[in-house]
């Protein structure tokens, strides 16, 4: 079981969840209809609920947790993909977002110059060189590698190296739709 403020490992489940047994079925006992056996695709019981109705388990949800643990096959895997596809999802969208709470600081920081707010206005003026910094990291993150990927601990590739001269600056990379690139000299 995980905390609210530990991460969970997707990876870890899903190797527990590969290494699950396939094709679950609930299958209910004839002899005693309060027993609910799960059987995967091999020789084996997976799990018993149930039993006698007049023993400890009577009270219980037994059918409900059954049918649970059988659907666990299929449902966590398809829990996992969600979970990846909504982080990926974030990934993309995080560099927009702390791109406008820079923006909103650097607001901040005007209004409280025009307002002689000097210590104010510096502090909002930090703030937003800090979000612009995240910025930058969580899109070179979210950003592929061109078809020559990153040297490990060396030369990025082209994208990323393009990515680190806008953030330190540097336009001259910057594809034109930068607006900060430079111009281009007229041709002769």
């Amino acid at each position: 079981m995980t905390s609210n403020n530990t991460p969970l490992d997707l990876d870890a489940i899903e190797a527990r969840a590969n290494a699950a047994e396939d094709g679950w079925t609930v299958l209910i006992s004839e002899a005693d209809p309060h027993r609910f056996e799960i059987h995967g695709d091999g020789p084996t019981h997976v799990a018993v609920f149930g039993g006698n109705p007049d023993d400890a388990f009577a009270s219980y949800p037994v059918r409900e947790n059954a049918v649970f643990a059988a659907h666990a096959r299929e449902d966590v895997p398809a829990l996992l993909a969600e979970v990846r596809r909504l982080r990926d999802e974030l990934a993309g969208q995080r560099p927009d977002i702390l791109r406008e709470v820079a923006d909103i600081c650097d607001e901040a920081g005007a209004n409280y110059t025009a307002k002689a707010f000097n210590d104010h206005a510096t502090g909002a003026y930090e703030l937003m060189e800090r979000f612009q910094r995240k910025a930058n990291e969580a899109e070179y993150l979210a950003t592929p590698c061109d078809f020559v990927a990153c040297e490990p601990g060396g030369e990025p590739c082209s994208t990323h190296e393009r990515l680190m001269a806008h953030a330190e600056g540097e336009h001259e990379l910057c594809a034109p739709d930068c607006g900060l690139a430079p111009a281009a000299l007229p041709s002769v």
